[in-house]
Parts: C-alpha cells; structure tokens; sequence
C-alpha cells in the first residue's frame, strides 16, 4: 500500500495499478465538546466501507464514543 492507496501490478502483464484512498469524513463534537473530524469510512473499489459500525448499542441512540 502506498502513502495515497493501493498500488499492485497485474501478474502476466506491466501494467501497474494505481487505487486512491477517498475518506467519509463527519464533524463532530469530543468528550470536551470540542470540534474534532472524525473519519467514518473511505470508498474503495465503488463501495462504501464503514469504520464503525450502523447499528447503535443498547439503548438507541447511543454515541459510539462513549460506547
């Protein structure tokens, strides 16, 4: 993996395979109330992939940080 994505190189030819990374970013607020970006997933290969996951915890509604 290279600093900007994926790189990989096809087997039976020369041709290199470049990938970017495309990041889902969210505002949000830390345990201090203090602004801070949070990443919550990144685009690969024409999915979406999530860092954490959609449903919440007991309770609904629950914030994952303070899960």
């Amino acid at each position: 993996e290279g600093q900007s994505g994926f790189i990989s190189r096809e087997s039976h030819r020369q041709n290199i395979i470049s990938e970017a990374h495309h990041y889902i970013w969210s505002l949000q607020l830390d345990p201090l109330g203090q602004p801070t970006w949070t990443r919550l997933g990144r685009w690969r290969r024409g999915r979406v992939l999530m860092d954490w996951p959609s449903h919440h915890g007991p309770g609904g509604g629950s914030d994952w940080r303070r899960s």
